[in-house]
């Protein structure tokens, strides 16, 4: 039995220093591909892939510290990008919602896990339009202009990226 045990700990370890690499910072060479549509696709892998502050790495609002963005996450300043999330209607009524939050997991709130600052963006649409609210677990496709912005509020992010969306799917 404690040789099983033993097994077990040093396989998940091991399988932990194969995965780990993935988990680090986007290549400061790495640049999103651009989609048949002329967008830049971005996924949540590639802007979360490193730590906002790493003393704080899991806390949902970390403090805010200097230089941490990648270069190539700042790159997309202003750039046309799509991604899929999940949405999370911050106002909404029959007739759709005008601002709402993307999430990288269906599970971001409620009973899941709350995401990091940089597993999730803030998505507005353009004035006189709304995007059709989903339930809970649909995907969906917001393809708009990308903003990099550091939100602090008494010295914590509370936001790093928005978009102004041009359509939502």
């Amino acid at each position: 039995m404690v040789r099983l045990r033993l097994l077990a700990v040093t396989s998940v370890l091991a399988l932990g220093l194969l995965v780990a690499p993935l988990a680090q910072a986007p290549q400061q060479g790495a640049k999103p591909a651009v989609s048949k549509s002329g967008y830049m696709f971005l996924d949540f892998w590639f802007l979360a892939g490193y730590d906002y502050n790493p003393a704080d790495p899991f806390d949902p609002s970390p403090k805010q510290v200097k230089g941490t963005i990648p270069a190539n996450i700042l790159a997309l300043q202003g750039k046309k990008v799509e991604i899929y999330g999940n949405i999370l209607p911050l106002d909404y009524d029959s007739s759709g919602t005008s601002s709402f939050i993307l999430n990288a997991s269906v599970d971001a709130c409620g009973f899941g896990g709350v995401p990091r600052i940089n597993e999730w963006i803030y998505v507005t649409m353009k004035p006189g339009q709304k995007a059709r609210t989903y339930g809970a677990g649909y995907e969906i496709l917001v393809r708009g202009t990308f903003s990099v912005a550091e939100e602090v509020e008494k010295g914590r992010i509370v936001g790093l990226y928005s978009i102004v969306a041009d359509s939502v799917q």
